[in-house]
């Protein structure tokens, strides 16, 4: 069939070609890995990766990891682009380490203003944190020459922040929560109708909530990690699987969302979540509205709406506000079999109408909640064993610390047995927790994930989750191995960091 020259996402034909041209670009990476290892045996192959967070226009599947020896890309994004990527290459490369990238340079286009060593030292930290290898890329100069500065100044992070961890690096990253990335959800619905030539926002309002999630859980200092449909089969090891604005479902994806919840876990779903097939046809209802206790026909609010608690938890979640504002739209829901623990509530003027200047407001600026409804906007529901939390907008997408704070503690209230770890510190301090069966050790990291934070002096208190029946434990601080003391109680170990300095501290807890 001839290309089509329209993006829509709800046309088959449309979703057909976009397949068809990521199982070409899978096609050529694997005929050229196989000749490189029919060729050169030994040599490892791996293949840019860094368009695993691109839309649709690069055409690159998830599948492209079958073709890669390990995973490697560069990014240059904030630090929580960094944490989420190396919890998907941790989650779906074949061999470790895998490799993150980015550049000694603020960014691409700017040649020579190298990033002050505390930036190079908090994207450096999140590498060892996470068991990853790590590059910073000099782009090269016309003349072939180099700037023997740059190197020092890079060769002193590393002495710093890596070589002194090598020895003790790699693991399971431990977590709690799985954030789901689906592959198939990578464009944006709004972009129906435009000509491909011009469909160039690169909007990806999946990959949006996604980042909003992590961020959160990252600042909450919640376990977590990001998983695809690679890892399906591995749902049982996490407690809360959330699945922000996932905006295509197949039937595989379905049944293992719906095993997972019956068996006992509990899934966390917003917005426009299997509401459409893998072909881009929209759903009469909700995929999964069997676990999710509501119902769908697909309608949506105007584009500014607020979210207004109804329980007790909620109004504490939502203190000492009364109501969430939401300055995206909602799906109009029906409550089955669900308890609604909060409600949707419309502007007090129609934001769409623009009436005033081209503007909608009652209050001197800004356009207030007005009549409160008893239409649903988050709901808590039991299936099977397990549980859902139904949310009508991604309010997790807003980057708001009031969206962070109510979703961080939906989350907590979804989880069914203490988290691998509980920390109370800086939000701008990362913490990763990898496990060592082998050697029946684990190594947590906490990394200052704020370049102004490096140089400052914070506290923290951890506890870790021991394994069951865990006999002698022993905590070590790296890389001095200096034993540290703490509190031992039945489940956990914890312990006080005074004055934590530096861009990274690691400990080893050894186990009998």
């Amino acid at each position: 069939m001839e290309p089509p020259r329209v993006v829509d996402w709800q046309n088959p034909e449309w979703v057909n070609f976009q397949r068809s041209r990521e199982r070409w670009i899978e096609e050529f990476a694997s005929v050229t890995t196989k000749k490189v290892h029919l060729l050169r045996p030994a040599m490892t192959v791996t293949h840019q990766f860094s368009t695993v967070i691109a839309n649709w226009r690069q055409a690159v599947p998830f599948s492209l990891v079958e073709a890669s020896d390990y995973l490697s890309g560069d990014f240059y994004g904030e630090n929580i682009q960094q944490s989420i990527i190396c919890k998907i290459f941790h989650s779906l490369s074949r061999k470790k380490p895998f490799e993150f990238h980015t550049s000694k340079c603020l960014d691409l286009r700017d040649h020579v203003t190298i990033k002050t060593s505390q930036r190079l030292q908090t994207q450096t930290s999140l590498a060892p944190a996470h068991g990853s290898a790590f590059m910073f890329i000099d782009p090269i100069d016309p003349d072939g020459s180099l700037n023997p500065g740059v190197y020092q100044k890079i060769r002193s992070v590393f002495d710093k922040v890596i070589t002194p961890y090598e020895p003790y690096l790699g693991g399971e990253l431990c977590a709690d929560v799985a954030v789901y990335f689906s592959e198939e959800s990578r464009f944006d619905p709004s972009e129906n109708g435009i000509n491909v030539a011009e469909a160039k926002s690169g909007r990806m309002p999946h990959l949006e909530a996604l980042t909003g999630a992590c961020r959160a859980l990252k600042e909450h200092h919640i376990p977590f990690t990001v998983i695809a449909r690679r890892n399906l089969s591995q749902l049982s090891k996490f407690k809360v699987l959330v699945l922000s604005d996932v905006l295509s479902m197949d039937s595989e994806e379905v049944g293992a969302f719906r095993a997972f919840v019956l068996d006992g876990g509990s899934l966390y779903a917003s917005y426009r979540t299997a509401t459409r097939d893998r072909d881009g046809n929209l759903t009469e209802d909700f995929l999964l509205a069997d676990i999710l206790g509501v119902s769908t026909r697909n309608e949506q609010t105007p584009d500014l709406t607020f979210f207004t608690p109804m329980s007790r938890e909620m109004k504490e979640f939502f203190y000492p506000q009364d109501h969430l504002i939401h300055p995206q739209r909602q799906l109009v829901i029906e409550n089955r079999s669900g308890q609604i623990i909060a409600t949707q509530t419309l502007p007090y003027t129609d934001p769409e109408r623009g009436e005033i200047f081209g503007k909608t407001f009652s209050s001197i600026h800004s356009n207030p909640p007005g009549k409160l409804s008893k239409d649903p906007a988050i709901v808590l529901h039991r299936a099977g064993k397990g549980r859902t939390c139904y949310v009508a907008g991604a309010l997790e997408a807003v980057n708001q610390e009031i969206n962070k704070r109510v979703f961080a503690n939906l989350v907590r209230m979804l989880m069914n047995r203490p988290a691998w770890f509980e920390v109370k510190t800086h939000p701008a301090v990362e913490v990763v927790l990898l496990h060592q069966p082998e050697e029946k050790r684990f190594l947590i990291s906490l990394v200052k994930t704020a370049p102004l934070l490096v140089d400052a002096k914070v506290d923290a208190t951890v506890r870790l989750r021991l394994e069951e029946g865990a006999g002698r434990v022993k905590l070590i601080e790296l890389p001095e191995k200096k034993e540290i003391l703490f509190r031992r109680k039945e489940w956990f170990v914890e312990f006080d960091l005074k004055d934590f300095s530096g861009p990274l501290y690691m400990a080893m807890l050894d186990y009998a």
